[in-house]
This record gives C-alpha cells, sequence and structure tokens, in this order.
C-alpha cells in the first residue's frame, strides 16, 4: 500500500465521507425527480433523515462548534429549497421541507449532546 494512504488519519477519513455525502445530498436535492419517482409527503422524513445524518457526519470532523454547524447545515438546507424554487428542475421551494431539515439536525444535535453527557 502507498504511504500516503497509510498516512491518512481517521479524522480526514471522516472529513472525506462528510464531504462526499454532503455533494450527494447537493445533486440529489437540485435533479430532477421523475415523476415516476415523486416520494409526495414522505419527502418530509427523507429530509428529516438527509439532515440528521449530514450533521452527524460533520460534528465527527470538529472544524466548528455543533451550534455554527447547526446554523450553517440551517442555511444548506434553505439554499437548497431557495435553489429548487428558482431552477428549472420541477421542484419547488417548500418550507415544511426546510422544516423538516430543521427537525432532522435538531435531533441528530440532542443525539451528538446526550452522547456526550456519558
Amino acid at each position: 500500500m502507498p504511504k500516503r494512504i497509510k498516512n491518512i488519519s481517521p479524522l480526514q477519513i471522516n472529513r472525506l465521507i462528510a464531504i462526499a455525502y454532503t455533494l450527494a445530498v447537493l445533486y440529489v436535492s437540485l435533479v430532477p425527480v421523475p415523476e415516476s419517482m415523486d416520494p409526495g409527503k414522505g419527502d418530509k422524513f427523507i429530509h428529516f433523515l438527509l439532515f440528521f445524518v449530514i450533521y452527524l457526519l460533520w460534528v465527527r470532523v470538529r472544524t466548528v462548534s455543533p451550534g455554527k454547524l447547526f446554523l450553517a447545515l440551517a442555511a444548506f438546507g434553505l439554499v437548497l429549497e431557495v435553489l429548487q424554487g428558482l431552477m428549472p428542475v420541477g421542484r419547488s421551494f417548500d418550507l415544511a421541507d426546510w422544516l423538516f431539515d430543521l427537525v432532522g439536525i435538531g435531533a441528530a444535535w440532542f443525539l451528538w449532546r446526550a452522547g456526550e453527557d456519558r
């Protein structure tokens, strides 16, 4: 195995995973969804889950405080919703989607805090 690969730290691996996941969320949020795959109201759970996971991935990287991460991801979710409303991808701005992003981030924050208090 090349020496460069051996020297990758767990923090660097976590960072790469967080970046890849964030890019995947960005991509799936901005590509057109065929009507046959429209999840309907079930997309609220998807929003919750995507942002729950993204928070847990980034909080492990520890680049910013958990509170600042909450705000950054809240802004990211809002920007995605605004872009969905502006781009011609067959999607629209949905405040409820963003609220479920916030609920997912909040749930992950509470889980993280509960784990740190142990």
